[in-house]
């Protein structure tokens, strides 16, 4: 008894507490911590129990997974009988934030609400929800805890929202529905009924472009599947249909153990549509339709398809769903097809027909054979021209394949025939091992046709034979070639795949057809020699010996004439380079001879470190036959000796150039093989070679110096000096007049000097330059290295205008000076300013376009600087603008306070018309309209007397003709004046009646028209 008494207590005292930790709010709020501490370590959540009540008959449970996102439940139980009567609410408005539970992205919102009502033996849930803004309504019906029935509606769930809860984009939107009604879900006993209908689909074509690049037309689409479940199996009925595609299927499905049987017939419109899904460029419309028949250990596809215009049939039995025979046969495809299908350009048409027998896909042991047969094929020119520039003869080819797989071995015969290329072949390999046991004999008559695969401008024939024998770890590929019409013969051994060993030699190799092969004009010929011997080729332990010669070759003079617009004489040269290879140095030793250049090389190199010390002489009696590899328009002699050292991250390079008949010294250090410092002089450089050398005419003889000390030459961090000079400059006046058709230049002598400093990305540069024709000074020319900007002042002076006659082709009086700015970057601006004339000349260049502003010009100062009589005094003001691309613009002027000084014409009129037009003060407007050489404009001057006016006064600036007619009216007393012809001598017809007595009027006429005839000498 008193152990049944202790027990009792023990029991009471258990049952205490846990009544008091189950049905006590005190025990709630213990346990209510350690259910949230459990619930987010299993949901790898921050949930927050908000409430939790639990006593012997009722609780009330509230769970919030985020701020957003709640869960609520409550009702009464019974712990004895097992029974329920409860309400819940879910609640997730931001599904956003579920993302780290759901392990996946999800967007939008759901609410589900519903009753569970029962007990152990039997409890029903019925509930709603709005998912996917749909009107949804289920009822379960839980047997011991298991399902028994399911009753479900969704009515118009909507597509994309459906997706955006999948955490993908809307692709697609469409209006979803779906009936379940499941009396029975034993997998052997299935009852009930399935209904999936989708209406009014549409693909959002904007998003499939933008994410897959693939344009669409508008695209709809729906779909419907009806399954019946009864016993152990699935009657179904399924379609679905769009502008793009159509599926329909129908037949049986047994659960457990899981068999089929059933027809399908798949119609694509565009394959292009699945790329998001097949990853690959394919396009155009695809068909199959087929049964499947048997189950998970023996499944039988059995269909038809007319891919690519063809007859094609397959027959694929599937083990545990991996294949296992494979029996297909492919009748008359059209290759035109199949490339299009692929996403190729259409370059070739022909029959294609293949069958494929395997029994046995273990890659242990195939069994089987395939046949390809291609024939009646032809490539299309103009496709291939249009695609891959290559322009080919009319041309047909077949080709045959076969291959019987024996095992692990596969015997096979290639054998393609065209009339650009041959290519047989023939052997066995096993492709576990690769050991391989091959003949191969290729002959390529046009090797412009593997472009496509080559991207490489080869052309030309080609063909080797040879054979292939080894496997994986060892194989030794040995053949022969005539490659440029040589005797060439090569041996390779390869460890692991990996070249290993080469032995090459090349006897008698045409260097004319070589260079036509690599797409270069044939600006060369000769014959090479070549014999290589590499016992490892590992790029970090090189070793062997290679010897390549050019013996009895010379230069195709038309050749250089007719592609480089090079001149050359007859030129013959040889070529040696000797390389021994040890490790990581490469000994080399090279020379080109001939009768235009001569280069003698020698040092070493580690082509891993690029570490070089190397010897460089270069003797070049022309530059222009380095045109082809220079791009240059370079001309004359040039020769250069230097050494180099160091390695890719220092390297230092001394040397000394002759070049324009003087001596440059130079030091330059690279890093990573960019100038990071560099100093150089070169004095008494002939200017009048330099132009020769740069193919300029001989403008001007002179010396050249050149002073540059770079102490940093890296982008952005330039640092140094350049001094620069001309000295003993003289113009070739006969050069200049031809070049710019200039006439009589008077002899010139210049100086130039400029001085460049350089600091991190800009050069500044002081320039002056001083002839006896002009003198021009730059304080500040800054060029801006990243912008590729310049920006520059400066200020000339012309001490006498006369001087520049033979550019004018008038004389004129005087001195002028100019100064202004000039801007180029993305565009070129201009400034000029002057003092003339008692006013001011102010014009701006913005790329074409001319403006210039011309204050308070005195017409007397003008007159006199175009040695014109000075018979017109008068402040004048205008304005120019014009585009100098279009050689067209407008000037616009007026003069104020004008009057007229003592002339011969003024004379006459005062003597015979009785007026004194000295005392008038005329106020004066000029209008001209440029058109190119053309110039038309509007005279009109006035006074409270008289005026002067002529319309449409006619100028051709190139031939210097004049036709103007000119009104002048003298109170009130008319007289006419035309003026017609060459500018220099023009015809002068005066009608002076009205204003000269009949009798005077020859006399008069005679020294008016003397008087304007001068004006235009």
């Amino acid at each position: 008894m008193k152990w049944f008494g202790i027990a009792l207590s023990i029991l009471l005292t258990l049952t205490i507490v846990i009544y008091t930790l189950l049905f006590t709010p005190f025990g709630n709020g213990i346990v209510k911590p350690i259910i949230e501490k459990r619930l987010n370590a299993s949901l790898q959540t921050k949930a927050v129990v908000e409430t939790f009540a639990l006593d012997m008959s009722s609780f009330d449970l509230k769970i919030a997974l985020t701020p957003s996102n709640l869960i609520t439940a409550s009702g009464t139980y019974s712990p004895f009988s097992q029974s329920v009567d409860a309400v819940y609410t879910i609640a997730f408005e931001k599904m956003s934030e579920l993302e780290a539970f759901l392990e996946r992205k999800s967007q939008g919102k759901i609410h589900i609400n519903g009753t569970a009502k029962g007990d152990a033996l039997e409890m029903k849930i019925v509930g709603d929800s709005d998912i996917a803004s749909s009107q949804t309504h289920y009822d379960l019906t839980l047997k011991d805890f298991n399902p028994a029935t399911v009753i479900a509606t969704v009515d118009n769930a909507q597509l994309d929202e459906l997706l955006a809860l999948a955490g993908e984009k809307a692709y697609a939107n469409a209006n979803v529905s779906l009936q379940t009604d499941i009396k029975g879900i034993d997998v052997k006993n299935f009852d009930g009924d399935i209904s999936f209908l989708v209406k009014k689909g549409m693909v959002d074509t904007a998003l499939m472009r933008r994410d897959f690049n693939i344009t669409l037309p508008q695209t709809q689409f729906g779909a419907k599947v009806v399954s019946k479940l009864q016993g152990d199996s699935v009657d179904y009925a399924a379609t679905v249909q769009s502008n793009l595609l159509t599926l329909s299927s129908q037949g049986r499905l047994i659960a457990a153990p899981l068999s089929m049987d059933l027809n399908y017939d798949l119609n694509i419109k565009e394959l292009a549509l699945l790329r998001p899904l097949t990853n690959a460029p394919l396009r155009g419309a695809f068909a199959t339709q087929g049964h499947v028949k048997g189950d998970e250990a023996a499944l039988n596809i059995l269909g038809t398809s007319d891919i690519a215009g063809s007859d094609s049939r397959y027959d694929i039995t599937l083990a545990h769903f991996k294949p296992s025979k494979v029996l297909a046969t492919v009748k008359n495809a059209k290759l035109s097809k199949l490339l299009y299908l692929a996403g190729e350009t259409m370059y070739a048409e022909a029959d294609v027909n293949l069958n494929v027998d395997l029994s046995n896909l273990d890659p242990e042991n195939l069994q089987g054979s395939a046949k390809l047969d291609i024939s009646n094929g032809t490539v299309f020119s103009k496709a291939m021209k249009r695609s891959y520039g290559i322009a080919l003869p009319k041309t047909n080819f077949n080709t045959q394949f076969n291959a019987d797989l024996k095992g692990k071995e596969i015997d096979y015969t290639l054998s393609l025939l065209s009339n650009l290329a041959q290519i047989n072949s023939k052997g066995s390999f096993e492709p576990a091992t690769l050991k391989s046991d091959i003949v191969y004999d290729l002959n390529i008559k046009e090797l412009a046709l593997f472009k496509p695969l080559t991207n490489a401008p080869i052309r030309g024939p080609f063909a080797t034979s040879g054979q292939i024998r080894g496997d994986k770890k060892a194989m030794q590929i040995q053949g022969r070639s005539d490659i440029a019409k040589s005797e060439t013969t090569y041996d390779i051994a390869l460890k692991e795949m990996q070249p290993h060993k080469l032995r090459a030699q090349i006897k008698n190799a045409r260097l004319e057809k070589l260079i036509f092969m690599a797409g270069q004009p044939n600006f060369a010929n000769g014959e090479l020699n070549g014999d290589i011997k590499l016992d490892d080729l590992n790029p970090d332990n090189l070793r062997g010996n290679v010897d390549v010669s050019i013996a009895k070759a010379s230069f195709n003079k038309k050749v250089l004439k007719r592609d480089y617009k090079i001149d050359v004489p007859k030129t013959t040269f040889t070529s040696d380079i000797s390389a021994k290879l040890a490790g990581r140095d490469i000994k080399y030793r090279a020379s080109f001879v001939s009768d235009l250049a001569k280069i003698n090389s020698k040092g070493t190199v580690q082509p891993k470190t690029l570490a070089m010390d190397l010897d460089l002489k270069l003797a070049i009696s022309r530059l222009e036959l380095l045109k082809p590899i220079t791009k240059a328009p370079l001309r004359g002699a040039f020769e250069l000796s230097a050494t180099a050292k160091g390695d890719e991250k220092s390297l230092n390079v001394d040397g000394r150039a002759k070049i324009a008949g003087a001596d440059a010294d130079f030091n330059a250090k690279l890093e990573s093989f960019a100038p990071r410092s560099i100093k150089a002089k070169i004095a008494n450089m002939q200017l009048s070679k330099i132009l020769y050398m740069v193919e300029q005419p001989h403008y001007a003889d002179g010396l050249l110096h050149v002073d540059a000390n770079i102490d940093d030459a890296r982008k952005g961090k330039l640092s140094g000096k350049i001094l620069s000079s001309v000295t003993k400059g003289r113009v070739d006046t006969k050069t200049v007049e031809k070049a710019f058709e200039f006439k009589a230049m008077p002899k010139t002598t210049f100086t130039a000097k400029a001085v460049s400093i350089l600091s991190k990305n800009t050069i500044d540069t002081k320039i002056n330059v001083d002839s006896n024709l002009a003198k021009l000074k730059v304080k500040q020319a800054r060029f801006n290295v990243d912008k590729a900007s310049l920006h520059a002042d400066y200020r000339a002076e012309i001490p006498d205008l006369d001087k520049l006659y033979f550019a004018t082709q008038r004389h004129l009086k005087g001195a002028v000076t100019v100064s202004g700015e000039l801007s180029k970057a993305k565009d070129l601006d201009f400034t000029a300013h002057s003092k003339l004339f008692g006013g001011k000349i102010d014009a701006r260049l913005h790329n074409d376009d001319l403006h210039a502003d011309m204050k308070k010009l005195n017409t007397l100062g003008m007159l006199k600087m175009l040695m014109y009589p000075e018979i017109f005094d008068s402040a004048l003001n205008g304005k120019l603008d014009y585009n100098l691309a279009k050689k067209s613009g407008k000037f616009y002027a007026k003069t104020t306070n004008g009057h007229f000084t003592k002339n011969q014409m003024l004379d006459l009129v005062k003597q015979y018309g009785k007026t004194d037009l000295y005392k008038e003060n005329f106020v004066s407007t000029f209008r001209s309209r440029i058109q190119q050489e053309n110039i038309y404009t509007d005279l009109d001057m006035r006074s409270n007397k008289s005026s002067i006016i002529g319309k449409k006064i006619y100028l051709n600036s190139k031939t210097k003709q004049i036709d103007a007619k000119l009104d002048i009216i003298a109170n009130n007393n008319p007289l006419k004046v035309q003026l017609k012809g060459n500018v220099n001598k023009p015809k002068v017809t005066i009608d002076a009646s009205k204003l000269i007595e009949r009798e005077l009027k020859k006399e008069a006429g005679k020294q008016i028209n003397k008087l304007l005839k001068g004006l235009f000498k």
